[in-house]
């Protein structure tokens, strides 16, 4: 998020399944750090990003894109076995929900085997 690591979530733990055409990247929190990540994605060339959850410094953030319905944006850059995930997700300061929508940029490099 806003081009430094995401603090919490330790590189190690980020798991990628592929599996029934899908690409299902994710990681939890490790030290008690409330940080999460999830995105699900179409197995091809040119993978699509169906949904992607984040959450990071107390931001709930995701992208959606589901039935025509649209919820911030992503694209995938593939390069051998890695996937670089980058756009931005939309969501809510949940110390503040009052305070309307919030968008970030992000940027997800991960290796599937």
């Amino acid at each position: 998020m806003g081009g430094t690591d995401l603090a919490g979530v330790n590189p190690a733990s980020v798991t990628c399944v592929r599996q029934g055409g899908k690409i299902d990247i994710g990681s939890g929190s490790t030290g008690g750090a409330q940080q999460a990540l999830a995105v699900v994605m179409t197995d091809e060339a040119t993978p699509k990003v169906e949904s992607l959850a984040l959450v990071v410094d107390g931001n709930a953030l995701s992208v959606a894109n589901n039935m025509g319905a649209q919820v911030g944006s992503a694209n995938v850059a593939v390069d051998g076995k890695t996937y670089t995930i980058t756009g931005q997700a939309q969501g809510a300061d949940l110390k503040n929900p009052m305070a309307g929508m919030i968008t970030k940029d992000f940027s997800i490099k991960v290796t599937c085997g």
